[in-house]
């Protein structure tokens, strides 16, 4: 059984599911129950209950455990033998959110590739839950997650924290309260902006699926607070484009991304912190636990790390406030 075949077998075993696990495999159905069907005649067991659903059997939850261990040894050996040869050819599977590797990918490949001339990259772009789900069953290497958690799957390397920000600009307070904007911007200004008092401004907010827009809807609806709400959208470029229109609430990566481009929007957002209590996001870098890492994939690593700093230095030099410890 080659090691393809294993990697096969984790990536069923996590979906429980052949057709999800084929897609995701970019192979076919009937490709995929085949390859089972020869794991468990090469070994001499039923891997998998087929039905009602399928279900790992007793074997088949010991193959996870194996085969987890058999890729991980074969991760050391290249790790090993990308070490000990000069001007080494290696290949490594990272994975980061869209937004984050439109941002940051440019910075960290042009320090990156000039060192390791002979390293090929290959970049997964989807959110954390489905990265660490590839993390799991070895088709990653690594990733930049958003609020992971140790656990006994992954070594987990905090990089930054991040604060919501809020995009607020005087031309919008003046338009909508003429008598006290310039107070209220003073105030902002000294204090940050308190959300549950802005309900006669109008408000971009990120859509209902996104995990941030369930923290403000609970904020909100804890103090019975309706936001005036004209926008809904992923789409944060967009927010800070038409930033004089509306309260926008933006991560620091926008900002960071207007600083690189000035493409974004004619002018810099007035931004500002939010009082109220809103979760912080931590991006980490995640990699399987224990797990040894050849040098080409720590140098990917280190250099993360300083992007992250440069970007934490940054967003904090541009404002007033500090959004990012």
């Amino acid at each position: 059984m080659n090691i393809q075949g294993f990697k096969y077998f984790l990536v069923v075993a996590e979906e429980m599911n052949i057709t999800k696990a084929a897609n995701k495999l970019y192979i076919s159905q009937q490709y995929l129950s085949a390859h089972l069907h020869r794991m468990e005649e090469r070994y001499g067991v039923e891997l998998f209950q087929r039905k009602p659903v399928l279900k790992l059997t007793l074997a088949g939850k010991a193959m996870v455990f194996y085969a987890k261990q058999v890729l991980t040894a074969e991760n050391a050996m290249k790790a090993e033998f990308a070490d000990i040869a000069s001007n080494c050819r290696g290949h490594m599977n990272m994975g980061m959110s869209r937004q984050r590797n439109q941002v940051f990918f440019s910075n960290i490949w042009e320090r990156y590739q000039p060192q390791h001339p002979n390293i090929s990259v290959s970049l997964e772009e989807t959110n954390t839950e489905s990265l660490l789900q590839q993390l799991r069953t070895n088709q990653i290497d690594f990733c930049m997650g958003v609020n992971v958690l140790s656990s006994q799957d992954f070594d987990v390397t905090p990089l930054v924290k991040e604060q919501l920000c809020c995009s607020l600009s005087t031309e919008l307070l003046r338009s909508f309260r003429p008598k006290t904007w310039r107070s209220d911007m003073k105030k902002f200004l000294k204090e940050g902006v308190d959300l549950l008092t802005l309900q006669d401004l109008p408000f971009y907010l990120l859509p209902h699926r996104n995990s941030l827009r369930g923290s403000l809807d609970q904020l909100f609806a804890t103090h019975n607070f309706y936001p005036h709400v004209i926008l809904e959208t992923n789409n944060q470029n967009l927010m800070l484009k038409l930033a004089d229109g509306g309260v926008g609430l933006l991560s620091p990566l926008y900002l960071y991304q207007y600083w690189q481009t000035n493409a974004i929007c004619s002018k810099p957002p007035d931004v500002y912190p939010i009082k109220n209590k809103i979760s912080l996001t931590t991006v980490s870098y995640v990699c399987r636990k224990g797990e040894k890492l050849p040098k080409y994939m720590e140098d990917m690593k280190k250099i993360i790390i300083e992007e992250m700093i440069h970007y934490k230095n940054v967003v904090n030099k541009i404002n007033f406030f500090s959004f990012i410890e």
